[in-house]
């Protein structure tokens, strides 16, 4: 991809001022939560693996679901989470085994001291066996670095962003698609997770204009074009406005509260 991918960056970016202005005006607490976000970025070079991991396990309580749902079945979880890291994915405390083909609950297995507990929480055991596979790869990749995700952070971050060769590194296994890891980059504040309003949002700016608009569910390739263009976007914004402290992690959640508060 070109260095600079997208056309007529100078009407995008005066197209995004105003879709922020106008976000700004009806739904000023927006700002205040994109601010937080950014300025609570989990740094993966030196923030305790307990942290990052809470940001991780997280994701897939999130994928191909409404966020209320996710925020549901996260309230439930969090409580059995504490000492995760050391206990799932172990046959005593809490082991889940994927028996058959589907995704049904029937066709996977959970035992150990702690599975009538997690049975009871009644979130889908496909949900619950993705995050015990982050745990067995996040302690493997601890063997050799007590900061796995550090690698993260060995690249500038820029249109030149190797995503597709670090979301290959990120190796969570069963259920761990473009989107959720993605989603764990966000918040480590090096990527863009383009769900269904980034993308209609995306789309509206003009800024990746190879992909159809109807695609409002990216695959892996797609998904790594929209977060180019929003490397290229924000520097653009950054550049015109320096004052104003653009970071992606608040662009990312301008771009989705736009579309989801039917600015567009």
């Amino acid at each position: 991809m070109s260095k600079n991918n997208i056309p007529n960056i100078d009407q995008v970016i005066d197209e995004y001022k105003s879709l922020e202005s106008k976000l700004k005006l009806n739904f000023p607490s927006e700002f205040d939560m994109a601010e937080v976000l950014a300025d609570n970025v989990i740094e993966p070079s030196e923030t305790s693996i307990d942290k990052v991991w809470r940001s991780i396990w997280e994701k897939p309580l999130y994928a191909n679901t409404k966020v209320e749902h996710g925020n549901k079945w996260i309230k439930k979880l969090e409580t059995h989470m504490t000492d995760s890291l050391n206990t799932w994915g172990y046959e005593e405390e809490l082991l889940i085994r994927k028996i058959g083909k589907t995704g049904k609950n029937i066709d996977f297995q959970i035992i150990g001291k702690l599975s009538s507990k997690i049975k009871d929480l009644n979130i889908a055991y496909k949900r619950l066996y993705t995050i015990q596979c982050a745990v067995i790869s996040l302690r493997e990749m601890m063997n050799n670095n007590p900061y796995p995700l550090a690698f993260l952070m060995d690249e500038p971050m820029d249109q030149n962003y190797p995503f597709k060769k670090y979301m290959k590194q990120i190796s969570f296994g069963y259920g761990w698609g473009a989107i959720s890891k993605l989603h764990t980059m966000a918040d480590l504040g090096c990527a863009v997770k383009p769900d269904l309003h980034v993308c209609r949002t995306i789309h509206h700016l003009g800024v990746c204009p190879e992909i159809p608009t109807s695609v409002e569910n990216p695959n892996l390739e797609q998904s790594i074009i929209i977060n180019l263009a929003c490397m290229e976007l924000l520097s653009g914004l950054q550049k015109r406005f320096p004052e104003e402290r653009y970071r992606l992690r608040s662009l990312d959640y301008i771009l989705m509260r736009i579309s989801l508060n039917s600015l567009l």
